[in-house]
């Protein structure tokens, strides 16, 4: 064989690699997505069985007793995920990374899973989701390249964006989509920054939850309960400060979370000022007053979702356009976040009230 023809070999040889790994990839890919919406539905005879029932009342923005817990479908979706992709990608991924994020991420889901089933007092939930927090922060700081003194600062982001996960879940298809859309944003950055950890991340975290989606959003057959809700929150934070760690523009982490911070930033804000008890539950958020002025849940969740993609493209601007000002950037997002308000804002000032009463199981 002669030189030309060793290198058309080698050309060859790569192309078909590259395919090979483009189809394992997929079919990597695809299996969360299908193991989620079979385990899900799989949830439904258990949860039914084992009474594990969301039943309405006042504060509530559903009107009929609902299954809760079946985010353990996404839960399981997400831990097969990562397994499959180690025995896929061996070589290609960085273990520790992935190991702290699943770590946190399951700990968070059994908690949330103990609160659905049994109930927890709120002092030994709030210590226990700090401490999840601060355990992975440690492991973040310990295996990443961060200062120590950010380990307090990353347990309590993790901490309150479990809580801001579970505040925002209240309506058919806001949470899987919050996941899909943070999760495409995350992946999106490590692509271009290629951090393929970020890219795997991201992606099994949005399809764990499409494969979600029709259960929830199509009749709101199921809920993701406090499983589904915690394992979000501290999988996006967890993803979030080690693409942060790893030189992740600190505008294109928190452009997909902005609105959720948002929304429960001024709520919580304004239920304190009030003198109201801000830690019991409610329904004064932005999204749940667009439900009681002619939104449907899907009008809703549209909206919000729709203002979360823009305001991660307005933070994708930060490394994608070069020289771009971090403050054009971060006044752009602030102008997404009052369009969000203003739009909540004309609702409720020019639509008529559509509440309904709760119907409680017999």
């Amino acid at each position: 064989m002669n030189g030309v023809d060793l290198k058309i070999a080698v050309l060859h040889r790569n192309v078909s690699d590259d395919a090979y790994a483009r189809h394992e990839m997929l079919t990597t890919y695809m299996a969360v997505f299908f193991l989620s919406l079979a385990i899900t539905g799989a949830l439904r005879p258990v949860l039914r069985r084992f009474k594990i029932v969301d039943v309405p009342n006042e504060r509530s923005s559903h009107y009929s007793p609902t299954l809760r817990g079946a985010g353990l479908g996404p839960l399981l979706a997400f831990m097969s995920g990562f397994a499959i992709s180690l025995f896929v990608f061996p070589g290609d991924m960085n273990l520790t990374i992935l190991g702290v994020i699943l770590g946190v991420a399951v700990s968070a889901g059994v908690l949330g899973f103990i609160e659905d089933v049994r109930g927890i007092a709120i002092r030994v939930r709030a210590g226990t989701q700090l401490f999840i927090g601060l355990v992975g922060s440690f492991a973040i700081v310990l295996f990443g390249s961060a200062n120590w003194w950010l380990i307090p600062l990353f347990g309590l982001t993790i901490a309150a964006y479990i809580n801001v996960a579970n505040f925002m879940d209240g309506i058919n298809g806001i949470s899987a989509m919050h996941a899909i859309i943070v999760g495409s944003a995350y992946a999106t950055v490590g692509l271009f920054l290629s951090l393929p950890w970020l890219t795997l991340a991201g992606i099994v975290l949005a399809l764990s939850f499409a494969g979600f989606l029709p259960w929830n959003l199509l009749g709101g057959r199921v809920f993701l309960g406090d499983v589904g809700s915690y394992f979000l929150g501290a999988s996006v934070a967890v993803i979030g400060i080690w693409a942060f760690v790893e030189g992740a523009p600190a505008l294109a982490i928190v452009g997909p979370v902005v609105i959720y911070l948002a929304d429960t930033g001024v709520t919580l804000v304004r239920r304190v000022f009030s003198r109201e008890a801000w830690h019991q539950p409610h329904r004064t958020h932005a999204y749940q007053q667009l439900t009681d002025y002619r939104h449907s849940h899907f009008q809703s969740t549209l909206i919000v979702s729709v203002a979360s993609m823009l305001t991660s493209i307005v933070g994708m601007l930060s490394f994608l356009v070069p020289g771009v000002s971090y403050l054009l950037v971060a006044t752009l997002m602030l102008l997404g976040i009052c369009g969000y308000f203003g739009y909540v804002w004309v609702a409720i000032n020019f639509c008529e009230p559509t509440r309904q009463e709760a119907v409680e199981l017999p």
